[in-house]
């Protein structure tokens, strides 16, 4: 390197030379470090798009199962089942906020998800304030609307995320091949140039020849380190690619594959090689084809654009189950490296699966397996399109239901509505349509029918296959059904009409008595219009103070002394007009305003008999009767309301008497004789109304701790005249006084009648022969001239 010769100055082309030389080395060095510098940039953009995609695929998930606790929630359990998968999605947006150390787009859309969520968990938490299925029935359609809205927005992330991962692989595998170019061309110009160099320096002294080919050694084994980086550079690329869970396939324009990921042969059990050369068609499901066609088509025609189709491809036959994948085409034909369409498509069986899981139970019952309301109500809207079509549409309720679900409780009342379900479809024909709305309600669409006749024979067989005993896990259950009917003509009747009919129609059927079928007619609309105008109005009367009192007296049948009344709620309405009991208070019964409406009878009644033992000596003695519905007996609120009132009076219990029917009390026996046993031990009296009218059995009675039996009107009516009727009052005096109860008569209307009474022995008696329900001021007068009318009645 000291030689003379070799400091000797080149001549003008060896300057040129080397200073080529110099230049090309200087690029191919900053050639391999921009390389490697590319290399770890696309390895880390690469990894960073797979991670983010994986956890966008995690909050995708989360997002649908929280859709489907929200199409089946049930309070209160699905307000935990809600709060579960709630967290675990907070826990899968944390994660993917914290990718490359919570960079702007990651930590900006999981703030977006959470925004969403703050509604949507705002609507489940009143929810929770109000746990009623109505509630619920209410509040779904917004809590649907809600999570769709996350889910799309979810959906959406995770497409641009694929999309920025095969943006990162194509820009990888660009870089790669535009790397590899410039560093080859450099190396042919270097060795050119040092050739040319030597060549030019064949004269120089030995020792700078010698230098000058170390030189170029060196330079050569730098090249070689370069290519070797690269090819380290591919390999890692190629093991990605291999360990990916996405496939990446690569195809002319015919559709010929000419390079295939070995991810294949992971997923779809192929070997990578055996398909190059095949056609990407072959791969596809037949009935999927004609779409694959119309995806390479389109994307020939739109280079550069990305097209997204879901198909189905044919797995080997090793593993014999076609699988669902999401396919992403891009056009990269003018692309040098690749020239072809480049496939990258992903597994979704599972996705797809769990879709047609939530479609299922967004249209289908949990409990029974039936269709819901929502898919009765599409299938419904499709008969009723096919014009000339006669469609008939049955409501079935299961009569009684209610006291199987208190009685024995909702295990015994879930095997039940099973049951009931199958008795059900047994009745019907192929083509017929059964489904359950809810509770004990169930429906049958006839998407055909040719006659009402044929109507009603249905209905005929679902009743009669309710009526036999229902064997649950040992206990044997009797129910009915009413069922209501409704015939419309497709083309002519709009769905909702024709299951609000439906509806009408078996309510109809219930208030006749149960267990039988009504056919919709007008006349039912317009009771049932009526009835809902009347129960508006009976909200209304409560808050209004519409009710009173009216007050009949009872007298001892012996000695004709005013021993009480009976307080009789009235209403009569601001515009004077009076509503009969028997018009409002079944409705009470039904809506449950029988609560507060008994609750202010109670109060009333009682208020009322203190004010007047405080003001009138005859009062002093008399009971103040009270009827108690089937609704109060079973409300634990009772006791309480009694004790309350009787505190609040001051009245003594034994002048307080509750009257309930038998049917109130056959409901629930057991819970009957518990209520009752307690009042009698608050020393209030109980007694037995319409005796001989309802199904008690001389078991039942004896257990039941009763003051006083009242023989209904239907029987004093007839007293005297019919045998039969006069040997069943003597019966249920006997009876009573076998019970150690007073009987008292209701409905006595003549003399003859009292006077018969009274030689039979009956104790009490009442009816408009003795005194007409009055107002309380009429009922004081009564109390005052109580010893002069007493007088008068026994000289009589």
């Amino acid at each position: 390197m000291d030689n003379a010769n070799f400091r000797r100055p080149l001549s003008p082309g060896q300057r040129v030379l080397a200073a080529a030389l110099l230049a090309i080395t200087a690029t191919v060095q900053l050639l391999i470090v921009r390389a490697y510098t590319e290399l770890s940039r696309s390895t880390n953009a690469f990894r960073h798009a797979a991670d983010e995609t994986t956890y966008l695929i995690d909050i995708h998930r989360e997002t649908l199962l929280i859709a489907g606790i929200i199409e089946r929630l049930e309070l209160p359990n699905g307000l935990d089942d809600y709060l579960v998968r709630r967290s675990l999605l907070d826990r899968q947006m944390d994660i993917f906020a914290s990718l490359s150390g919570g960079g702007r787009r990651e930590v900006d859309f999981a703030t977006k998800c959470r925004t969403r969520l703050t509604t949507l968990d705002a609507a489940v938490a009143q929810l929770g304030d109000r746990p009623a299925p109505a509630a619920v029935l209410l509040a779904q359609p917004a809590l649907r609307q809600q999570i769709s809205d996350l889910e799309v927005f979810v959906k959406d992330a995770d497409d641009r995320s694929q999309d920025r991962r095969v943006e990162s692989i194509n820009a990888a595998l660009r870089v790669r091949a535009g790397y590899q170019r410039l560093l080859m061309a450099s190396s042919a110009l270097m060795i050119f140039a040092a050739v040319a160099l030597a060549l030019s320096l064949r004269r120089r002294v030995k020792s700078e020849f010698t230098a000058a080919y170390e030189q170029l050694v060196t330079e050569a084994r730098e090249r070689a380190a370069a290519e070797e980086a690269l090819r380290e550079s591919e390999r890692r690329f190629r093991s990605l690619v291999h360990n990916s869970s996405d496939i990446f396939t690569v195809i002319d324009a015919g559709g010929a594959i000419r390079y295939q990921s070995p991810a294949i042969e992971r997923i779809l059990d192929y070997a990578a090689d055996d398909l190059v050369g095949r056609s990407i068609h072959d791969l596809v499901h037949p009935d999927d084809s004609a779409a694959a066609r119309r995806m390479v088509r389109e994307s020939l025609d739109r280079p550069g654009v990305q097209l997204v189709r879901e198909l189905r491809l044919l797995t080997s036959i090793a593993i014999g189950a076609d699988r669902y994948f999401e396919m992403t085409v891009t056009n990269l034909l003018d692309e040098p490296g690749i020239a072809g369409l480049v496939l990258n498509y992903r597994d979704v069986t599972d996705r797809h699966g769990y879709e047609r899981q939530l479609t299922h139970a967004a249209f289908h019952d949990d409990l029974t397996g039936l269709g819901n309301r929502a898919l009765f109500e599409k299938l419904l809207g499709e008969a009723l399109k096919q014009r000339g079509r006669r469609v008939a549409v049955f409501f079935i309720d299961l009569d009684h239901f209610k006291v199987v679900n208190d009685t024995l409780g909702h295990q015994f009342g879930d095997l039940l509505l099973g049951e009931a379900a199958d008795r059900l479809a047994s009745c019907l024909r192929s083509g017929d349509f059964l489904a359950r709305l809810g509770g004990d309600e169930f429906t049958v669409l006839v998407p055909d029918i040719a006659t009402d006749g044929v109507a009603v024979l249905m209905a005929g067989r679902m009743i009669e296959a309710m009526r036999k005993p229902f064997e649950l896990d040992g206990r044997q259950v009797v129910v009915s059904a009413s069922v209501g009917i409704a015939v419309g003509t497709a083309g002519a009747t709009e769905p909702d009409v024709l299951l609000r009919d439906a509806d009408a129609a078996m309510y109809q059927a219930k208030d006749n008595g149960r267990d039988g079928y009504k056919v919709f007619s007008s006349v039912m609309h317009d009771r049932m219009l009526h009835k809902l105008e009347l129960e508006t109005r009976l909200r209304r009367a409560i808050d209004l103070g519409e009710f009173y009192l009216a007050y009949q007296p009872i007298f001892d049948v012996g000695s004709t002394d005013l021993l009480g009344f009976e307080a009789l709620v009235r209403w009569r309405q601001t515009d004077g007009t009076v509503v009969s009991p028997a018009e409002f208070i079944p409705l009470a019964e039904e809506t449950g305003l029988i609560m507060p409406l008994g609750r202010w009878v109670l109060a009333e009644a009682a208020r009322q008999l203190a004010a007047w033992s405080a003001e009138i000596a005859a009062a002093a003695h008399c009971t103040m009767n009270v009827n108690v519905s089937s609704r109060q007996l079973r409300d634990l609120s009772l006791l309480a309301d009694v004790s309350e009132t009787l505190d609040e009076t001051g009245l003594a219990p034994s002048r307080l008497c509750l009257e309930l029917t038998e049917s109130a009390i056959m409901t629930d026996v057991d819970a009957a004789v518990a209520v009752l046993g307690e009042l009698r031990d608050m020393g209030v009296r109980v007694a037995i109304d319409d005796f001989g009218t309802g199904y008690s059995s001389m078991n039942y009675l004896r257990r039941l701790p009763l003051d006083t039996l009242k023989i209904d009107k239907d029987f004093i009516d007839r007293l005297g005249q019919n045998v039969k009727d006069t040997s069943i009052v003597q019966a249920v005096i006997d009876l009573g006084h076998t019970l150690d109860a007073r009987v008292t008569a209701e409905g006595i209307e003549t003399a003859d009648q009292l006077e018969l009474l009274r030689l039979m022995g009956c104790d009490e008696a009442q009816g408009f022969l003795l005194g007409r329900p009055m107002d309380a001021v009429e009922a004081a007068a009564v109390l005052r001239e109580a010893p002069r009318r007493a007088n008068s009645l026994g000289a009589a």
